[in-house]
């Protein structure tokens, strides 16, 4: 994934998909497609739905835009909070 630091935008490093740097306030680069790519893939190993039809993205069937980087990182927080709200009902 390429990724920056919140204070400096122009600071642009690969760190490895695994490492999650983004967590630890990393910024991840979403013009990047192999960055694009790993959003991805981590929005659908967290449960999440990703379609594409008829030119535009799909997102959780609630996210909608013709441009995939304008929708995936609030589609990963959708599928987050759906994942929180579904473990809190299940331990309650």
């Amino acid at each position: 994934m390429l990724a920056c630091p919140p204070y400096k935008l122009t600071q642009k490093i690969r760190i490895r998909y695994e490492d999650r740097a983004f967590n630890k306030g990393w910024i991840p680069v979403l013009e990047d497609e192999a960055t694009l790519s790993c959003m991805c893939l981590l929005l659908i190993k967290e449960g999440g739905e990703l379609g594409y039809n008829n030119g535009k993205y799909l997102i959780n069937e609630k996210l909608e835009s013709e441009n995939l980087e304008d929708i995936i990182c609030e589609g990963l927080f959708d599928t987050w909070k759906s994942d929180q709200s579904s473990s809190v009902s299940k331990n309650s």
